[in-house]
């Protein structure tokens, strides 16, 4: 019964070992099956072969009765009995414990084999709704990941069918319109009504066509200004301007479009419409820093003297009353070359006025661009402004405006260096706490220059 067993196992051994190999195209677990199954058969036969003899290494063993329990002249000693009934429980023992071992091997391969495939088929199943979350108009996929942007494609469904429909009206009113004219100019000039409705019917079937594919692309901006987004599910304005080569000032106008018409469910843009965030959690996050700051900004003004708060206050009111009217006066100007000048502009100025807030210190340095750069560059961008509405300019008003665009790039390559010198102080600062903090920890042995020099 244990023989049959024995062989049965290895008959299973083989089976699974070759099953497992044709799937996987790997013959290793095979040739180990066939090898223990072909090492258990020799150990069975030989242990069968020295029962059947009565001879093992070639010494007689002489056994009177399988269990070699009798005793008889001329026979082994009962010592020696004992012994080989000793050695072969041994080797029972041992075709048992593998035996065993061969069948919870078998046991734990199926039970992998099993959990592999419900883990395929969960990992498909996830594959395949993820595939289908991809496809809808609402998904916002980059880089094969769909990203967490709630994104409403509002519009979408009746944009196409408004080309369709534009489409088909194009085709069926155009052949009309040819054919109600050849019939108008060859028979009966009482068609010529006809022309002329199919005519009009044309243009609305074409402005149906332009409009689907204009709001298409619109909803394709939304989209990849949600992909630059990312997983962060916030960006800056400049940083979607630089990454899809649109100006800030159309880029806000049309993120607040599509803030309008519901196509970020939780979008936000700040105050300063510096930021664009896509989610109510973010738009938190960011509330609570800028209350934060705004209580640092309480606290360092309190340090403040009256008269020093006056003058602060003074200076950033002045200051941003300047940036304001640099921003009206851009959007008046429709150049984009001066567009990009005065945006750099803008930003250098409010940069400096709010590092001013944060270190009233430094308000010293900011006298001389109050009190003459930045009248100045006002000045010069309000003549560009009514230079620029000239509908025919002469050769002198061409120069002057070039003239002007030439000095706005040196006043932002002033501001640039200005805005540099109201960190100066802080940066030497920092500079010198790291240099004390490096030759303090160089002393005490814990940098890896002290410690060759120690070697």
């Amino acid at each position: 019964m244990a023989d049959n067993q024995l062989f049965n196992e290895i008959g299973r051994e083989i089976k699974d070992g070759l099953a497992e190999s044709l799937s996987k195209g790997d013959f290793s677990r095979l040739n180990e099956a066939i090898s223990n199954s072909v090492n258990m058969a020799i150990d069975e036969a030989t242990e069968q072969l020295e029962r059947s003899t009565g001879i093992k290494n070639g010494n007689p063993i002489n056994v009177s009765s399988h269990r070699y329990s009798s005793y008889s002249p001329g026979s082994a000693t009962r010592e020696r009995q004992k012994q080989l009934e000793r050695e072969r429980q041994e080797r029972k023992a041992r075709r048992d414990a593998q035996l065993r071992e061969r069948q919870e091997k078998t046991r734990q391969r199926r039970a992998n084999a099993t959990k592999a495939q419900n883990e395929q088929f969960q990992a498909r199943r996830q594959q395949m709704e993820l595939q289908k979350k991809m496809r809808s108009p609402n998904a916002i996929v980059e880089n094969g990941k769909l990203l967490p942007t709630k994104f409403n494609a509002v519009g979408d469904t009746g944009s196409l069918l408004g080309i369709l429909l534009g489409i088909t009206g194009i085709i069926s009113c155009g052949f009309l319109s040819m054919f109600l004219l050849y019939i108008t100019l060859s028979e009966d000039p009482s068609y010529i009504s006809g022309v002329i409705t199919c005519l009009v019917l044309t243009a609305i079937s074409a402005g149906f066509v332009a409009w689907g594919a204009q709001h298409r692309k619109f909803l394709n901006r939304a989209k990849r200004y949600a992909r630059i987004c990312g997983e962060k599910m916030y960006a800056r304005i400049s940083q979607i301007a630089a990454a899809t080569g649109i100006t800030e000032r159309k880029l806000k106008k049309d993120i607040k479009k599509m803030l309008k018409n519901g196509i970020y469910p939780e979008g936000y843009m700040d105050e300063g419409e510096t930021t664009l965030m896509l989610s109510t959690d973010v738009y938190r996050d960011y509330e609570q820093m800028m209350g934060r700051m705004r209580t640092e900004e309480a606290e360092k003004e309190a340090a403040l003297t009256g008269e020093e708060q006056s003058e602060l206050d003074v200076m950033v009111k002045e200051g941003m009353e300047a940036v304001r009217k640099l921003h009206a006066l851009n959007d008046d100007i429709p150049g984009e070359v001066i567009s990009k000048k005065l945006d750099c502009l803008e930003g250098l100025l409010r940069q400096m006025f709010d590092r001013v807030k944060e270190h009233p210190e430094q308000m010293d340095r900011m006298h001389k661009l109050m009190d003459y750069y930045l009248p100045t560059m006002l000045k010069l961008v309000e003549a560009y402004a009514e230079y620029d509405k000239v509908s025919a300019p002469g050769k002198e008003i061409i120069q002057a405006k070039a003239e002007i665009e030439n000095t706005l790039d040196t006043i932002n390559e002033a501001f640039v260096q200005l805005l540099n010198n109201l960190f100066q102080d802080s940066v030497w600062d920092v500079t010198s706490d790291a240099q004390v903090l490096t030759t303090m920890l160089t002393q005490e042995g814990l940098t890896q220059e002290s410690a060759l020099k120690t070697q």
